[in-house]
């Protein structure tokens, strides 16, 4: 059983986590000062805002072998995008921006979220403000097998 209770207080954004499940410390290395996020958790991040690319924030994931790997973002009402990739200069280069491996960038202020079949290694996710504003924002992942 999982239950999650998100409230948000001013510009802060307050998170409460219980889960009958354990997390799962796989991997070794994050590239780029990224932030590590540990599979099974919830991470609360923040978004500068403004252009791309200070619109975005970049963690690092490390999945065990495993059936699907599900990484999903929410917040407060906006727009946010998620995009993820095993190679960070994918996500963070300008030039080649919309070329990641998994995205869910639909239009509108509902949550994101990808998964991915047989994972194994490092995953980087890229979590970007659609309209450019500055936010908190509430990044979820789950290994099923």
């Amino acid at each position: 059983m999982k239950i999650r209770l998100v409230v948000l207080l001013g510009s802060s954004l307050l998170l409460v986590g219980c889960s009958s499940g354990t997390a799962t410390q796989t991997g070794g290395d994050c590239e780029g000062g990224t932030t590590r996020v540990q599979v099974g958790t919830d991470y609360v991040g923040t978004i500068a805002g403004g252009r791309f690319p200070n619109n975005c924030a970049e963690m690092c994931i490390w999945s065990p072998d495993a059936g699907s790997l599900t990484i999903g973002v929410s917040g407060p009402a906006l727009d946010l995008d998620l995009y993820v990739d095993p190679v960070l200069s994918v996500l963070t280069n300008t030039s080649s921006s919309g070329t990641a491996s998994w995205e869910s960038n639909a239009y509108g202020t509902g949550p994101e979220q990808v998964t991915i079949y047989n994972p194994q290694g490092r995953y980087y996710a890229q979590v970007c403000s659609y309209d450019g504003t500055g936010t908190t924002f509430v990044l979820s992942t789950e290994v099923s097998n």
